[in-house]
C-alpha cells in the first residue's frame, strides 16, 4: 500500500512477498460479470500445486484454517456449480487458461525461487487492467525484462486477453509454454467428469463436463507461428531474444457454457474479435468501464487513502455483478471459494442497495433472482412441514438450501432471510417508484412467504410469537421474539395484506396476516430499550478480559461455543441493524440508547459489523468512533499482511463501504426511510469534499458536500424535491442548487 497517493485510481503492489500473494490475488480479481478470474500470476509456483485434494470442515468460515499455499488460481462462471456432499452445491473452479511459463536453459521463471528485482504490479480500477513489470536475473546470465497486461473483456464478456513484452540485455533463447491447466480443484474436490483436448496450429481446445452435467468449452489462441503441441492442453515455442529487441506475445482465451443465453461458440467469439488488436479491444472495454464509473464513482477530497479504498470496493461490486437474473453475487464476490459461491441475506441488505441507487436495472436482476427461485423456496418450506415459501440461508443458483446439515443452528434458525427478501422487494419498489413490482412481479413470492410465516408463528395466550430463531447476531441463537426478525416479518405480512386482495388472497387469510403483523411483538424494557430478544437481559455478562486475551483473533475462535451462546456477546449488530432499516420509526434518543447498551457487547467477528456500527455512529454524531469504524470497513480487504482478501473479497463489506459514505457521512435517508430525498451530512474533519451520483426514483442527481454547504445537481427533466439539514427545497429540472449549513 505504498505510493498510492500519486494516483488513487491505481491499486499497486510494490514487492512480491510470498505470504501476501493470496491476498493480492483476491484484490486483483478481474471480471466481466459473466467470467471472473482471480489475480494469480501467469507462471505457477513450485510450492503451490493447484490439484490438492482435501475435505473442508463444516465450520465457521471466520475461524476456518485453509491449506497453506502461496497461490490459489480461480476461474469462475457464476451459474456453473458442482456437487458437494456437505454443502449440496459449490461454484466450480474451472480450468485455468492464464498459464504462460518461461524457461531459460531449463531454469523456470518462478517468483518464489527466481532472482527477481524491480517487481511492480498494479490494477487500474478505472479500466480493470492488471499490469506487471519485473526484471529476471536468469542463472544463464541474461537479464530479462517482462511486462504483462491483462483484462477480462467486458465487451464480449467471454474473452480474456493477455499481452507480454519480453526484452533481454543479451542474445538468448527463451522457451515459452502456454497451457490450459485442467488439473485444478475446487475446495479440494474434482468436479470434472470428462476432460478433452485438441490442438490446431496456434490454438488449443478444451472441453469439460461437470458432475452437474454442465458443459464448458475453453479455447485459447497464441499470437505468432511455430507453436508445438507439447502435451494435452499445452503449446510450446522457443524464441530467440536479440539484445534489447522487444518481443510481444499475446494470448486470447474464450469461455462458453451450455447455460449461456447467447449461443456463439468459442471460435465464433474469437473470429468476431480477430480484426481488433489488443489495444482496440481494450479501448472498447475501457469505454464500458467509464460508463459504469460515471454512474457510481464517489469522490473524496482531502484523503487519498479513503479515496483509493472506496474505489477498490466499488470496482469489485461492478465487476462481480453478473447481469443475469439466474444468479446473484456470491459472498466472496466470485474472487474465491470460501463461501462456496453461495448467496446469503447480504444480497438484499448490503449489495442490492448499491445498485439500486446507481443502476436500478442491475438491482432488479438481484430481486428477480429471488422470484425465479421461488419454486425451490416452496420445496424448502415443505421440508420443514410448512406451507408457502422459505428461502434458504445459503442459496445456490437454483435456490436450493446449501447450508450444511451439521450447521443446523444457521440452516434451521436464521429464518429472517425469508423476510429480508421481501424487504428487498419493498426497497426496490420505493426507490424506483415502481409500485407494480410489489403488486405484480413479486406478488406471488410475497404471498407465499406470508403463508410460510403463518405456519412458523406460534401463539402464546392468543398472541403471535416467533420462537427459537437466530437474528443477524449469530452468537445469540435459539431465542424467542428476536426484534430484527419480528420487525422484518411484520413488514412482510403488512405488504402481503396490501397486495393480497388483488392477487386472489381470501379475506380470512388477510385477516390472519393482519393480526399477526399487528401483534407480533417488538419487546421493550420498561425504560424503552428495544430488547434483542426476550432473554437477552438474562444472559451472562461476557468476560472478554478472561476469554479474549488476544483481540487479533475472532472472539468466536477462542471462546467455547456454549460460553458464547449463554453470554451477551454478539457477533454483529442486530437491533441497530433493524433500526437502520426502519430508521423513521425511531428517535435519535432511542437509537442512542440502543447504541449505548449493545455496542459494548459486540465483538465485530463479522465483516459486516463495522460498517453498520460506523454508519449509526456517524448519524449519532459520534465522530471519532465513526472514523475508526470507517477505517476498519473501508480498509478491511486492503490488509494484505493479515491476508484478509486471501480467500476472496468481502463483497458485502465493499457494499457497506458505499452505504457508509452515502447513508452515513452524507446522511442520505434511504427510500424506505423517506419518500423525499433527504440528507443531513456529517463529514469527517479531514475531508474537504464528498460527491457522488445517485438515482432517486428515476431522477439522476449529483450530490456534492463540503463542511459548509450541500450542492444538488438535478440532471433530470423534472423538478426535484429534497430536504437538506431539515429544510425543504426544490431543484428545478437540469439545474443545481446550493444549500448552506446554518446549523
Amino acid at each position: 500500500m505504498k505510493d498510492n497517493k500519486a494516483d488513487n485510481w491505481i491499486l499497486k503492489q510494490d514487492s512480491f512477498v510470498p505470504k501476501e500473494a493470496l491476498a493480492w490475488e483476491g484484490l486483483f480479481t478481474q471480471g466481466s460479470g459473466y467470467l471472473q478470474a482471480r489475480g494469480s500470476f501467469e507462471e505457477s509456483f513450485y510450492d503451490s500445486p493447484q490439484n490438492l485434494e482435501y475435505e473442508r470442515d463444516a465450520t465457521n468460515v471466520s475461524v476456518e484454517k485453509f491449506p497453506e499455499q502461496n497461490s490459489r488460481c480461480g476461474t469462475y462462471i457464476p451459474g456453473i456449480y458442482g456437487k458437494n456432499p456437505v454443502f449440496n452445491r459449490e461454484i466450480i473452479n474451472l480450468p485455468n487458461s492464464l498459464r504462460i511459463e518461461f524457461y531459460v536453459k531449463n531454469e523456470k521463471l518462478d517468483l518464489v525461487e527466481s532472482d527477481i528485482v524491480d517487481f511492480s504490479r498494479f490494477l487500474n480500477l478505472k479500466t480493470g487492467l492488471l499490469s506487471r513489470s519485473m526484471l529476471w536475473h536468469s542463472k544463464a546470465g541474461a537479464n530479462i525484462t517482462l511486462k504483462y497486461r491483462r483484462f477480462v473483456d467486458t465487451g464480449s464478456k467471454h474473452l480474456i486477453l493477455q499481452q507480454i513484452s519480453i526484452t533481454s540485455d543479451k542474445d538468448t533463447e527463451i522457451e515459452v509454454l502456454s497451457k490450459i491447466d485442467a488439473d485444478v480443484r475446487t475446495n479440494g474436490r474434482n468436479h470434472f467428469v470428462k476432460t478433452g483436448f485438441k490442438k490446431e496450429n496456434n490454438t488449443v481446445f478444451c472441453n469439460i463436463e461437470t458432475d452437474c452435467q454442465n458443459k464448458v468449452d475453453i479455447v485459447f489462441e497464441m499470437s505468432g507461428d511455430n507453436w508445438n503441441n507439447r502435451k494435452d492442453g499445452e503449446l510450446s515455442r522457443t524464441i530467440t531474444l536479440e539484445t534489447n529487441k522487444e518481443v510481444v506475445l499475446e494470448k486470447r482465451s474464450v469461455f462458453t457454457t451450455d447455460r449461456d443465453r447467447d449461443v456463439k461458440s468459442c471460435l465464433e467469439i474469437l473470429e468476431d474479435n480477430r480484426s481488433n488488436s489488443f489495444d482496440d479491444l481494450f479501448t472498447r472495454h475501457a469505454d464500458i468501464w467509464a460508463k459504469r464509473w460515471e454512474k457510481c464513482d464517489v469522490e473524496i477530497e482531502g484523503d487519498d487513502e479513503s479515496q483509493l479504498a472506496t474505489r477498490v470496493s466499488l470496482y469489485h461490486l461492478l465487476r462481480s455483478h453478473v447481469d443475469d437474473d439466474r444468479v446473484a453475487i456470491c459472498a466472496k464476490g466470485f474472487a474465491g471459494e470460501a463461501y462456496w459461491g453461495l448467496f446469503f441475506w447480504d444480497t438484499e441488505m448490503f449489495m442490492m442497495p448499491f445498485f439500486l441507487y446507481t443502476d436500478p436495472a442491475k438491482a432488479k436482476t438481484l430481486t428477480d433472482f429471488r422470484i425465479k427461485t421461488l419454486p425451490n423456496a416452496k420445496k424448502n418450506a415443505e421440508s420443514y412441514n410448512c406451507s408457502g415459501a422459505r428461502f434458504p440461508w445459503q442459496s445456490d443458483h437454483e435456490g436450493n438450501e446449501c447450508c450444511a446439515k451439521s450447521l443446523w443452528q444457521y440452516r434451521d434458525h436464521e429464518i429472517h432471510v425469508t423476510a429480508d427478501v421481501v424487504y428487498g422487494f419493498l426497497h426496490y419498489s420505493k426507490a424506483t417508484g415502481n409500485i407494480d413490482y410489489l403488486t405484480k412481479d413479486a406478488a406471488e413470492t410475497i404471498i407465499e412467504t406470508c403463508r410460510f410465516w403463518m405456519d412458523r408463528i406460534d401463539y402464546i395466550d392468543g398472541k403471535p410469537a416467533l420462537l427459537g430463531v437466530m437474528g443477524p447476531d449469530e452468537y445469540n441463537p435459539f431465542f424467542n421474539n428476536n426484534a430484527f426478525t419480528n420487525r422484518l416479518v411484520k413488514s412482510a405480512l403488512s405488504i402481503g395484506c396490501e397486495i393480497g386482495p388483488e392477487n386472489g388472497v381470501s379475506k380470512d387469510e388477510i385477516r390472519k396476516w393482519k393480526f399477526a403483523a399487528d401483534e407480533l411483538p417488538i419487546l421493550k424494557r420498561k425504560d424503552g430499550l428495544i430488547l434483542q430478544h426476550e432473554s437477552f437481559e438474562n444472559l451472562a455478562e461476557p468476560d472478554f478480559d478472561k476469554y479474549w486475551k488476544d483481540k487479533t483473533k475472532p472472539y468466536g475462535g477462542v471462546v467455547q461455543q456454549d460460553r458464547n451462546y449463554i453470554s451477551k456477546s454478539s457477533k454483529q449488530p442486530d437491533v441497530l441493524q433493524m433500526m437502520f432499516l426502519f430508521a423513521n420509526e425511531f428517535s435519535k434518543e432511542e437509537i442512542k440508547q440502543a447504541w449505548d447498551y449493545y455496542h459494548p457487547y459486540c465483538t465485530h467477528d463479522s465483516s459486516l459489523s463495522p460498517g453498520i456500527h460506523g454508519l449509526i455512529a456517524s448519524r449519532l454524531g459520534l465522530n471519532d468512533i465513526a472514523w475508526d469504524y470507517w477505517k476498519k470497513t473501508s480498509m478491511l480487504d486492503l490488509d494484505v499482511e493479515k491476508g484478509k482478501a486471501a480467500q476472496g473479497i468481502h463483497i458485502a463489506g465493499s457494499a457497506a463501504t458505499w452505504q457508509y459514505l452515502v447513508f452515513g457521512f452524507a446522511g442520505v435517508k434511504h427510500a424506505v426511510e423517506s419518500d423525499i430525498l433527504s440528507l443531513s451530512p456529517n463529514l469527517p474533519d479531514k475531508w474537504t469534499k464528498l460527491s457522488f451520483p445517485v438515482i432517486w426514483k428515476g431522477q439522476q442527481i449529483k450530490i456534492s458536500i463540503n463542511s459548509s454547504s450541500v450542492s444538488i445537481e438535478n440532471k433530470s427533466d423534472k423538478k426535484l424535491e429534497a430536504v437538506v439539514w431539515g429544510r425543504k427545497i426544490e431543484i428545478e429540472a437540469e439545474s443545481t442548487r446550493e444549500c448552506l449549513n446554518e446549523n
